[in-house]
């Protein structure tokens, strides 16, 4: 079992009226302003597609991924902050150990940008890491009990006219199962980045009318 983890099952709510959001898998972040970049820039006379981070992700169980939760940042101050269009949210089949045939492509342009840590380098404007939940619509079905790799990419402007800094997925503090590999400018994964990456997969209730609680106790990693 990878120990950024798992979640077996929703709890029903003791009324028995509403079914609370399932957490699937979970890898925390470490306390950081950036991290390794996934960007598409789709912008005119941008670079276009660049780079992608991949992680694994074991033992899902079945069940349907509706929700991400990741963390990232940018390569500026919160006051010259990149403005993200949107991301886009991959799954992969694994191939030997790196991420295989995409199964699953979503853009999604509507998501939840909000700090979770600061730090001041050269005061006075904070450098800062951003938690970021996206919703995906119609949510990605896990086929079965197996591994596969998620990968999630900002769309960001960057380079011709551009004067975007760039986004970077930030880590977990374990490396859980295998480390993240990362493609940059090549379609082939061939380069080793030594870490995982953060983020929280969720299934939630088939109504909208249930509440957005999530039950459960999630193995693994700690709180950061």
């Amino acid at each position: 079992m990878k120990t950024g983890s798992f979640m077996v099952a929703a709890l029903a709510m003791a009324s028995g009226l509403a079914q609370a959001q399932t957490e699937l898998y979970r890898q925390n972040p470490i306390n950081a302003t950036g991290g390794y970049s996934s960007q598409d820039a789709r912008n005119p006379g941008g670079l276009g597609w660049f780079s992608e981070v991949a992680d694994d992700i074991v033992n899902l169980g079945g069940g349907e991924v509706d929700r991400v939760t990741f963390w990232g940042g940018y390569t500026s101050t919160e006051a010259g902050k990149g403005n993200t269009e949107g991301f886009t949210v991959r799954f992969y089949t694994d191939a030997a150990g790196l991420p295989g045939t995409r199964i699953f492509e979503q853009d999604v342009f509507v998501f939840t940008e909000t700090v979770y840590y600061s730090a001041v380098f050269v005061p006075p404007d904070p450098w800062v890491g951003y938690e970021t939940t996206v919703d995906l619509s119609p949510g990605f079905t896990i086929p079965s009990n197996d591994k596969y790799w998620m990968s999630v990419v900002a769309i960001l402007p960057r380079g011709g006219t551009s004067v975007e800094p760039q986004w970077g997925w930030i880590q977990s503090p374990f490396v859980t199962n295998l480390p993240s590999p990362q493609r940059f400018f090549n379609p082939a994964w061939n380069l080793a980045t030594g870490a995982d990456m953060s983020f929280v997969l969720i299934d939630l209730p088939s109504s909208s009318c249930e509440p957005d609680l999530t039950t459960g106790a999630v193995a693994g990693q700690p709180g950061y």
